[in-house]
C-alpha cells in the first residue's frame, strides 16, 4: 500500500484536507482496490517547506508520523491552498468573509 504524506502550508487546512480525502475516496471506488493512505501535517504558515524537506523528511519517510508509524512512500507540499482564488481569479470565487456565508 502506498502512503503519502501531505504537507500544507497553512495551519487551517482542515477543509481542504476533507476535499482532499473525498477526491482520493473518489478516485478508487472499487471496495476491493488498495487506496493510497494519505496522512497530513502542517508546516504552520511559515513556508518551511525547504526546511521541512531537508530536516525532517528523512526521518518521517522511515518512521511515519507519531500517531501513525510506518514508513511514507511520498512527500506533497501545498503551499497557499488557502489563497487559490488568487492564482485562478476566472474559475475560482474568492473565500466568504464570515463564517455565516458558508452554505451548509
Amino acid at each position: 500500500m502506498t502512503r503519502v504524506l501531505i504537507v500544507w502550508e497553512d495551519m487551517y487546512f482542515q477543509p481542504l484536507d476533507t476535499i482532499l480525502n473525498r477526491v482520493v475516496s473518489n478516485l478508487t471506488p472499487d471496495v476491493d482496490a488498495l487506496r493510497p493512505t494519505v496522512l497530513h501535517h502542517t508546516a504552520r504558515s511559515n513556508t518551511a517547506f525547504g526546511r521541512y524537506v531537508e530536516t525532517t523528511w528523512p526521518i518521517a519517510s522511515v518512521r511515519g508520523l507519531p500517531m501513525n508509524p510506518g514508513a511514507i512512500d511520498h512527500v506533497i507540499c501545498v503551499a497557499d491552498a488557502d489563497k487559490l482564488s488568487d492564482l485562478l481569479r476566472e474559475r475560482v470565487p474568492p473565500p466568504p468573509k464570515a463564517a455565516s456565508d458558508v452554505a451548509a
